[in-house]
């Protein structure tokens, strides 16, 4: 049956739903909340503690050096037009306004990539739970090693910094710098969950042939859970999200490519009717 028709896809999101909410995935998904929320109160309490550290300094650095510096100040002014102040305060402006976003766009990345991290360890127990309940009749099978699983991280995280870094100038654009990161940012998501996934669920040619930007139900499963990361505190379960709903995906896959098969094996031995049971 074909992805569009609307009972695979209400059938795919109740069998998500439900196992989001049983026991099992809900422990195993406070760990990365658990986690992730700390790691984001202790940036948050850095972050203040050193404006508040460089703002007292700034203010409590002599009176003789403060009464010097708007002295300096006024002296400045006065030797500028009207026109200089005004565009010197818009520059301020528009300075402050792009470091405010890059802290909180990237203060809300990391609590996912983070969160990310925590759920990878966690991804071979939420598959055989999901696999025992759901999927006892495929095979599940693996690929890749430790190590080029985190060779495969590493080169993709250089590859985020790379193009972060030649996209900077698309930080001055309003708008399209939130909408040009948020793509950056979905697409190594979408790239390290289908990983994580994939490696514990298919072997390598059939998650090679999943794996594909034209593969539509991964697209919007995928895009799915990472919108759910603009919401606050959502996002942090985010990764538990993704893992859970790509499981399902790819078992599902694997569950259709065996009945094919065995529709073959009878056909080509003569035999028809419904594929025999294993």
């Amino acid at each position: 049956m074909s992805w569009d028709a609307p009972s695979v896809k209400s059938g795919m999101v109740e069998l998500i739903v439900s196992d989001l909410l049983s026991a099992t995935i809900l422990k195993k998904a406070m760990l990365p909340f658990v986690v992730g929320f700390v790691v984001a109160l202790c940036a948050l309490m850095w972050a203040g503690l050193f404006v508040f550290s460089w703002g007292s300094g700034m203010l409590t650095g002599g009176g003789a050096s403060v009464d010097g510096l708007i002295q300096h100040v006024q002296q400045w002014l006065d030797g500028v037009p009207l026109i200089g102040v005004a565009l010197a305060l818009v520059a301020k402006a528009i300075l402050g306004m792009l470091f405010s976003f890059l802290g909180v766009f990237m203060l809300g990345e990391g609590m996912i990539l983070v969160a990310m991290l925590i759920t990878a360890f966690l991804t071979p127990g939420i598959v055989k739970h999901i696999h025992n309940k759901h999927y006892a009749d495929v095979p599940l099978q693996q690929h890749g090693g430790l190590l080029e699983s985190i060779v495969k991280v590493l080169l993709k995280t250089c590859a985020l910094a790379a193009v972060m870094v030649f996209s900077l100038p698309i930080l001055w654009i309003p708008l399209i710098n939130i909408v040009w990161f948020k793509v950056i940012f979905y697409a190594y998501f979408r790239s390290l969950l289908a990983q994580d996934v994939g490696e514990n669920t298919l072997d390598e040619v059939t998650f090679k042939q999943v794996n594909r930007w034209s593969n539509m139900p991964l697209f919007w499963l995928s895009a799915v859970a990472y919108c759910l990361s603009f919401l606050p505190f959502i996002n942090l379960f985010v990764p538990i999200i993704g893992v859970v709903a790509l499981t399902h995906l790819f078992l599902q896959h694997g569950q259709r490519h065996r009945w094919q098969g065995d529709m073959f094996e009878n056909l080509r031995d003569g035999r028809s009717g419904p594929p025999a049971a294993r």
